[in-house]
């Protein structure tokens, strides 16, 4: 007979497994008065398997609290375990930053070893079970989530970045925080990003509407040429190119003068002192030596110096403040309600508005003789106006279809304007992040809700389309998208996750994706999956908590243990 093993077939660890507790802690109680023999008869065992049940918890009385044994060797106390360990895993280690052995040292501290094994090498095998089981639930989860979805339409943020050894291409959606693709890939042309993004939109009810992002040309072909879509710029690199090109020069400026301007009150207070020593030791002025002389005369140099810095410091520190309020003046322009009054901004009165500030960009660089490395910066800039006034154009013609498809009089339409211009405020006020631009919204907000508390046809409207405007509202609220900083956002985490652990590879960025999307919840509750696909997923950290099996701890060998003992007295 052929007893050797196929190449393919598993061969089961040989380490006590958590199995059939309630088994377990019957065998242990019919001890008191059955034999070792009689007890394994009973319940279908091994004889050496009972009595090994029997003397770990006669071991166990011996050296902890009864107490603590009892409920641990419960299967009510394994239960808990077993949720302490995956838990302890999902939140440090999965989606934290503490590693194997800072997850050892915790377990042995609270003597959780004693009950299971918690060794470094039994927490590598449940860390890499639990990230293969990650990976399964975030397939399992979208395909199910997928079959019932509703169709949607979706703008695209698309970004890659160079955090690992290899370049990783990311695509979200902006408006549910979903990520779709987190891929490794050799290139970032257009042909790579189109694979990556069918790939991502495969099985799913979604069509990607619009695309924003920098100006790469990858980025740009694939929305233009190959998907035909617009594409809009990310604001966040149009400040960029603005600070490159002109501020962030003007700023080193304003510091080179200021620290001049120090640096002379340091040696006119030297000067000074040695202009007051040798008239001290003179007596008289005429009776003064040359040096003291001269420390005269650079006292006055100084003074001199300090009025032509001091002028020139007021001069760049005017064109620098003129650059940034320009600066800024096109982050605040650049909006479909504007946020001082809530009233719809057409995209010609924005284009103005935003040629304006370039036109005082461009002036101040001259003034300040930027290089033409510099102003080809702020060309560049520039040249994004366009594709900023066609995603408002195509904002405001996303809107007057919804308007048309929703079969609304003109009196409806405003009321139904009003709403998306309410629910554009409150995503703007999420996001901004300093007090005074918070509270100006906030002003702005109030008037808003207060005049549609008023208007009588709100009044008249039932409830639920009420409830039904808001929800449709806050769509194409989120239509407009002028940055893709969600993806910049990603980027930052992935960085902090790989500066932890020193290393990030494929399997870790899929569980980390998964992660991302079913299990890490906002401020009101939801995942990323629950906004984007409008359900409910099942929970991960419920789910996974039956899909782990964890291991006894394992009693050392006699001979080991004894060379480890003499080796730490050693």
């Amino acid at each position: 007979m052929n007893t050797t093993s196929s190449p393919t077939e598993e061969k089961k660890p040989r380490i006590y497994r958590i199995f059939d507790q309630e088994t377990q802690a019957r065998a242990v109680n019919d001890s008191s008065w059955h034999t070792q023999r009689e007890v394994a008869e009973k319940y279908g065992v091994p004889r050496s398997t009972a009595q090994h049940w029997i003397g770990r918890k006669k071991e166990l009385l011996e050296k902890m609290d009864p107490r603590w044994v009892e409920f641990f060797e419960s299967p009510a106390g394994q239960i808990w375990l077993r949720r302490l360990i995956v838990a302890v895993f999902v939140i440090f280690h999965q989606n934290g930053n503490s590693g194997i052995p800072d997850l050892h040292e915790f377990f042995e501290m609270i003597f959780i070893d004693k009950f299971v094994g918690t060794s470094k090498t039994a927490l590598y095998k449940i860390s890499k079970a639990l990230d293969k089981q990650a990976i399964i639930f975030g397939d399992e989860e979208k395909a199910r989530l997928a079959q019932n979805m509703l169709h949607k339409t979706i703008p695209g943020a698309l970004d890659e970045n160079f955090i690992m050894d290899e370049m990783t291409l990311i695509l979200m959606d902006p408006a549910s925080g979903m990520i779709l693709a987190e891929q490794i890939e050799q290139k970032r042309d257009a042909e790579t990003w189109h694979k990556v993004t069918q790939s991502a939109l495969k099985g799913l009810n979604v069509t990607i509407h619009q695309m924003v992002g920098d100006e790469a040309s990858g980025l740009t072909k694939l929305a233009t040429c190959t998907l035909q879509i617009l594409k809009g710029p990310d604001l966040f690199h149009v400040q960029q190119e603005i600070t490159r090109g002109l501020t962030g020069h003007l700023a080193r400026a304003v510091q080179q003068v200021r620290q001049k301007q120090e640096d002379l009150q340091k040696e006119k207070s030297e000067t000074l002192a040695k202009f007051s020593g040798h008239l001290k030791q003179a007596g008289e002025v005429q009776e003064l030596p040359k040096r003291g002389v001269n420390a005269g005369k650079r006292v006055i140099e100084i003074e001199n110096e300090e009025k032509a810095n001091q002028k020139k410091t007021e001069e760049l520190e005017g064109r620098y403040k003129t650059a940034q309020e320009a600066r800024r003046s096109i982050t605040q322009a650049y909006h479909p309600f504007s946020l001082d009054t809530g009233e719809k901004q057409t995209p010609e009165a924005v284009k103005e508005k935003i040629e304006k500030c370039h036109t005082t960009l461009e002036s101040v660089a001259k003034e300040a003789g930027c290089t033409d490395k510099q102003m080809k910066k702020l060309e560049k800039s520039r040249r994004s106006l366009e594709s900023m006034i066609a995603v408002l154009t195509f904002f405001f013609a996303f809107l007057a279809v919804r308007i048309k498809s929703m079969e609304l009089d003109e009196p409806s339409a405003k009321v139904f304007e009003a709403l998306v211009s309410i629910q554009y405020l409150r995503l703007c006020l999420q996001r901004t992040k300093k007090k005074r631009d918070k509270e100006k919204i906030r002003a702005t907000l109030g008037r808003l809700e207060v005049e549609l508390g008023k208007n009588p046809l709100w009044s008249e409207i039932a409830e639920a389309v009420r409830t039904e405007w808001w929800r449709q509202a806050l769509e194409c609220a989120q239509v407009f998208q002028r940055s893709s900083s969600c993806v910049e956002g990603r980027n930052g985490q992935l960085s902090l996750k790989f500066h932890a652990f020193r290393r990030l590879n494929g399997q870790t960025l899929k569980v980390l994706t998964v992660l991302h999307n079913f299990f890490i919840k906002r401020k009101d509750g939801t995942t990323s999956a629950e906004r984007f696909f409008g359900q409910k997923p099942r929970d991960y950290f419920e789910w996974i908590l039956g899909k782990v099996e964890l291991a006894r701890p394992r009693s050392k060998h006699k001979r080991r243990a004894k060379k480890t003992s003499e080796k730490e007295v050693a």
